[in-house]
């Protein structure tokens, strides 16, 4: 019978060992092609009044169908769960390299800011040294008391004196 050399040839193909080394397309292919001869078979035992025979040829097909459903809701959740592991590894990549970029930017804004700072501290500086200079050389060559300051200076000195 060719039911019996295909149900061999199929379950050699649809094996959990052989399957690693098949495409699944080849795999639903022979899945479909030997659902076809066991319907084809089905009948041709119907009609032949082999009634015992084409039920548990139904019933092949029955559990080739749940067993390819079964197969296919398995691949899908394994797709589904790679495809949201990745998602995750992915997100969690973007994340980590959105702050590693912002923690860059901070750090480096950082060092601009303190850069700028101790460099406007000096210059500060330097203007203030200048502004005391000018100042002591401005004001301290020139300088002159006005003879009624003097006056109250001399006085003050001599009252001081005449208490003691």
């Amino acid at each position: 019978m060719i039911y019996f050399e295909l149900e061999n040839i199929f379950y050699f193909f649809v094996s959990e060992k052989s399957s690693v080394y098949f495409k699944k397309e080849y795999i639903y292919y022979l899945t479909y092609l030997f659902r076809i001869n066991l319907i084809k078979e089905k009948d041709i035992l119907a009609t032949q009044g082999k009634y015992l025979e084409a039920e548990n040829i139904r019933k092949k097909i029955n559990d080739i169908k749940n067993n390819t459903i079964i197969q296919n809701k398995r691949e899908l959740e394994n797709r589904q769960f790679n495809e949201m592991k990745q998602l995750e590894e992915n997100f969690n990549a973007e994340v980590k390299s959105i702050n590693d970029y912002w923690e860059n930017e901070f750090v480096n804004f950082e060092n601009h800011y303190s850069g700028l700072f101790n460099n406007m501290d000096e210059k500060h500086k330097k203007e203030l040294l200048n502004l005391k200079e000018y100042i002591e050389d401005k004001f301290n060559k020139n300088f002159k008391f006005s003879k009624e300051y003097l006056d109250l200076k001399k006085s003050e000195i001599n009252l001081v004196k005449l208490e003691r």
